[in-house]
């Protein structure tokens, strides 16, 4: 008996070394996208992609789902999954090679995915935004899932993995600090309202511009693009990475010496830190070096099955000699990550410039902003009534991520919502001599007034002046006060617009800043204004 039970363990023993070596020497490689406590799309085709040795059969399982392809002569294969329904349950993804299995990803989920990107408003963490305390509360949230990276990542080429410390990780009080606030607060939004599991994958940069989130193929028939590019490609031709840090390191010692001396001396001290050099940006805010955040982030996750992409960047380009070219660059943005997931029309939802005092012309990059949604069908969140005035990073991000899911279930999961997800905008304007009616679409709502009218400008005899302002339904009457003839007009045309608010929707979000004139080409200076 005993010798039976000895030689059953031994076949067993020797089963599971066997199973121990072949996973040791598999071949099977995916990008870390494809990991543990990943969340896969629901309802759709995902696709799973990876390396093998050359024409290997590959064989990947997903819970229920099967699916096979070959690998090619130089082992890349890429697959297509059947659709499975969102799953609360955690499974596992199993990939065979040559019918040996090979690897597998654990703890999955299936549910809704998102990629969200931008500069610092989008980067901003939870812990220095209002409500982490009470969502942390809430914890914990077994149904959203964050695909982290490192925000200083770059690369002169485009990737085919995702930077080092990349990886999905479960909400914990331990970790929930550290997440980007809008895009959390997002997706708390999406799994508590359609009752499924939410993948986020962060990708931002703070003070990054969009040059640096296009492939450098992407970025030729964009005229600032190119110029931006030309510029960084002659300053990185001499560039000695060796003598710039020996001068940065000088310059960072008299700098703390200056600093400490001011200190003593109970002086002010307002100069700004040197910057150190970057070996493949050189002296370049690598948020803005051509192509290296797209190339470190963007790349290798392009193709990813996901829903859509939320947005949340502008000041980086909203600098004033920037401004003229905003709409292009936008423009090519959006299509150009479009074309890198395969989806001419993939959800884009963004996020419009809130109120602040700055020197840039925010309210030209607003409407650039605005021209663009409607032009590509990319649904945007206004937000210029939770602004900061001297803090270009206002911390209410609970209410930008409310703004832009109720975007999502409006114009995505076409779910109907008690209130219109759209801040009531411009539609035209009539002009009649002294008078003009600025008629706004509410997308079903109303408009509602709070407080005194304000904030509405018209053009007469050349200079902007403050007319008479009354509401009729979704119509703002105008009227000269010297009974000019108006010309244009422009409502919270201001970089801190926010004290002019008082036309709202009935959906409680503001309408949004316009302009408009009998003649295009004073529109056309206006927004080119340096």
């Amino acid at each position: 008996m005993t010798a039976r039970i000895s030689r059953k363990y031994l076949v067993l023993a020797i089963a599971a070394l066997h199973l121990a070596f072949a996973s040791a020497w598999a071949t099977v490689r995916t990008p870390k996208i494809f990991s543990d406590n990943m969340v896969l799309q629901a309802f759709e085709p995902a696709k799973i992609w990876g390396s093998a040795d050359a024409n290997s059969a590959i064989k990947v399982s997903a819970g229920n789902a099967h699916a096979e392809t070959v690998a090619d002569e130089n082992g890349q294969w890429s697959i297509a999954m059947p659709p499975i329904k969102a799953a609360k349950t955690p499974f596992e993804i199993r990939i065979f090679e040559n019918g040996k299995l090979a690897k597998t990803i654990r703890n999955v989920l299936a549910g809704e995915v998102w990629i969200a990107a931008g500069q610092s408003n989008m980067w901003w963490h939870m812990k220095n935004s209002e409500g982490f305390d009470q969502a942390k509360k809430r914890l914990p949230n077994d149904m959203l899932r964050i695909f982290v990276q490192p925000s200083d990542a770059v690369a002169k080429e485009p990737q085919k993995d995702s930077p080092e410390q990349a990886k999905w990780v479960e909400v914990s009080a331990e970790n929930i600090g550290d997440f980007g606030a809008v895009s959390y607060f997002f997706g708390e939004f999406l799994s508590d309202k359609l009752g499924m599991p939410v993948g986020i994958v962060e990708t931002s940069r703070p003070g990054s511009s969009m040059v640096a989130w296009v492939s450098r193929q992407d970025a030729r028939g964009v005229e600032k693009f190119e110029k931006q590019t030309a510029i960084f490609d002659k300053a990185m031709q001499n560039f000695d990475y060796a003598s710039a840090e020996k001068k940065y390191k000088s310059d960072l010692t008299s700098f703390e010496e200056r600093k400490a001396r001011a200190k003593s001396e109970g002086k002010t001290f307002s100069e700004s830190r040197p910057r150190a050099p970057h070996k493949m940006a050189g002296n370049t805010n690598i948020g803005s070096a051509p192509a290296l955040l797209y190339n470190a982030k963007i790349a290798p996750l392009a193709g990813y099955t996901a829903r859509g992409i939320i947005w949340y960047q502008g000041e980086g380009d909203s600098r004033n000699i920037e401004n003229r070219s905003f709409a292009k660059k936008f423009e090519r943005l959006i299509t150009s990550w479009r074309n890198a997931w395969g989806k001419q029309d993939m959800p884009f939802l963004f996020v419009q410039l809130t109120s602040y005092s700055t020197t840039a012309q925010w309210p030209q990059t607003r409407w650039q902003q605005y021209e663009v949604s409607k032009k590509l069908g990319a649904p945007m969140a206004v937000i210029t009534d939770i602004g900061a005035k001297n803090d270009v990073h206002p911390r209410n991000k609970r209410t930008v991520g409310s703004r832009l899911a109720n975007l999502a279930f409006e114009s995505v999961y076409k779910m109907k919502l008690a209130q219109p997800a759209r801040a009531p905008v411009f539609k035209n304007v009539r002009y009649a001599g002294a008078s003009a009616e600025v008629e706004f679409e509410c997308f079903g709502g109303s408009l509602k007034a709070k407080g005194d009218p304000r904030g509405f400008e018209t053009l007469e005899n050349g200079k902007w002046t403050t007319p008479k302002i009354s509401l009729k339904g979704n119509r703002v009457l105008l009227k000269s006060k010297d009974g000019q003839t108006i010309d244009a007009v422009r409502c919270f045309w201001e970089n801190w617009a926010e004290p002019n608010l008082w036309l709202f929707g009935s959906n409680g979000l503001p309408a949004m800043g316009c302009i408009d004139t009998k003649n295009p080409e004073d529109l056309e200076a206006e927004s080119e204004k340096e």
